[in-house]
């Protein structure tokens, strides 16, 4: 790891809320706000406990959101042109129709979600670790499900790479495993 690059872990409850909490319902009326308070947790100083403590929040509120499958408010904080990729995976760990593809904005969310969710009738993304690069956040998840054909319990270690523009996610990138992960994030 990178000298003065720190690794938070994310305390997650696995068990997502039925209901948007108040500060989801006020982000659902007010779209505008999830950028612009976003914009402001990224320029504060990057050792600032308040920047950590705010980032780890909206870590564990974003995979809140996408457990509960509450998929037009995680849109809300994607760029309309957001791009999203899977790094390959030889284990088959990765629906197929992900792999090797990119997904291109608030269509391509949707369609990303949807060929994972065909592929894990119960999926759960739980976060466990952020490490944060300034406009980018890398974060450590383990993704948990039964295999919709198969019925076999899926439990997988994983990173995503998300970067930030004007306080939104313009790309999100997927990959199983820490180095590549880390090389692609420019840590190692």
């Amino acid at each position: 790891m990178a000298e003065g690059l720190l690794r938070e872990k994310i305390e997650f409850k696995p068990q997502p809320r039925k209901r948007r909490k108040l500060d989801e319902r006020v982000w659902a009326l007010f779209p505008r706000l999830i950028p612009t308070s976003t914009r402001m947790i990224l320029r504060l100083p990057p050792q600032s406990a308040f920047r950590k403590a705010l980032i780890r929040y909206w870590v564990r509120r974003s995979y809140e959101i996408v457990n509960r499958r509450d998929f037009e408010l995680a849109l809300a904080a994607q760029d309309p042109r957001v791009a999203i990729s899977w790094t390959g995976d030889p284990s088959g760990g990765i629906a197929p129709d992900l792999v090797g593809r990119e997904f291109r904005g608030h269509d391509g969310f949707r369609e990303a979600w949807n060929a994972w969710l065909e592929a894990f009738e119960d999926l759960r993304v739980e976060p466990n670790e952020v490490t944060d690069l300034g406009d980018r956040l890398l974060i450590g998840v383990r993704a948990v499900g039964r295999g919709t054909t198969s019925g076999a319990q899926v439990d997988q270690r994983g990173f995503t790479l998300y970067t930030f523009e004007r306080g939104l996610v313009v790309r999100q990138e997927f990959f199983l495993d820490r180095e590549r992960a880390e090389g692609r994030a420019g840590i190692t």
